[in-house]
């Protein structure tokens, strides 16, 4: 999302295409509770709030022109956009429903399963080989758009087909442990500090350095008042913005 959309601040949480997933998640349980409308899972109503998100942040932005700053302010408006969603639909639910709706808001590891591991696992590979394949593309892209229009690359589509695989992978991973913030803003600016700058190096270094930031965040969250089990994303953001404002300044004084 970064190099796509060129902005070092983008990310799923910061664009609110994890708050949308979170909220679509939280309808299907209000669904199920108070309805029973079984086949609408959390998965597939997060996948697609994630996707309307996706659109409406693309048509916004066209509308003023993409650049780096309206960018991050229209995927703002939309997170608090969607977090009041998720505030009002919690207003008129069951407590057993505001229950578990907290917990997609707070993000958690504990109630993931095998089964639930092996479909992410599936889902990030198909990503990933995608990203491989057009990580020359991505490469061009991140010289500027006028570089790889030129040696004909579509940025349209390129850039279309990205924000798609990143809502996929967004909102099956908030089906799954709700939101977990700023892992994904952090970690590409880590591996930049690294000298990884390459397209395919930061795709699969941000991806090692992310998860291995998630196992500590989740060890913190569950030792630090031992036997009680801190929200993940509370640990994840306590960490995160320093350290995000600290590699910025640092990267920036370089």
């Amino acid at each position: 999302m970064q190099v796509i959309l060129d902005n070092s601040l983008a990310s799923p949480f910061t664009l609110g295409i994890s708050a949308a997933s979170a909220f679509g998640a939280a309808v299907s349980i209000c669904l199920e509770l108070n309805i029973g409308i079984l086949w609408l899972s959390p998965g597939i109503t997060a996948f697609v709030c994630s996707l309307i998100s996706m659109f409406l942040l693309i048509f916004l932005s066209s509308l003023s022109g993409i650049n780096k700053k309206n960018i991050i302010l229209i995927g703002l408006a939309l997170n608090f956009f969607f977090n009041a969603a998720n505030t009002f639909l919690q207003y008129f639910s069951t407590p057993d429903a505001v229950y578990q709706i907290t917990f997609w808001t707070t993000g958690s590891l504990t109630t993931a399963t095998l089964k639930d591991s092996l479909v992410l696992a599936g889902i990030l590979v198909c990503s990933i080989v995608v990203s491989i394949l057009f990580s020359k593309d991505l490469g061009l892209i991140q010289q500027g758009e006028r570089t790889a229009v030129m040696y004909g690359v579509n940025v349209n589509f390129e850039r279309i087909l990205f924000l798609l695989i990143c809502s996929l992978l967004a909102s099956s991973t908030v089906s799954v442990v709700g939101i977990i913030g700023f892992i994904g803003l952090v970690a590409p600016h880590i591996s930049r500090l690294l000298k990884l700058e390459s397209p395919k190096l930061l795709l699969l270094s941000s991806m090692l350095i992310g998860s291995a930031l998630l196992v500590i965040a989740d060890i913190f969250s569950k030792t630090i008042l031992h036997p009680t089990i801190l929200p993940i994303s509370a640990i994840t953001s306590l960490f995160g913005i320093p350290l995000l404002i600290f590699l910025l300044f640092f990267r920036r004084n370089r």
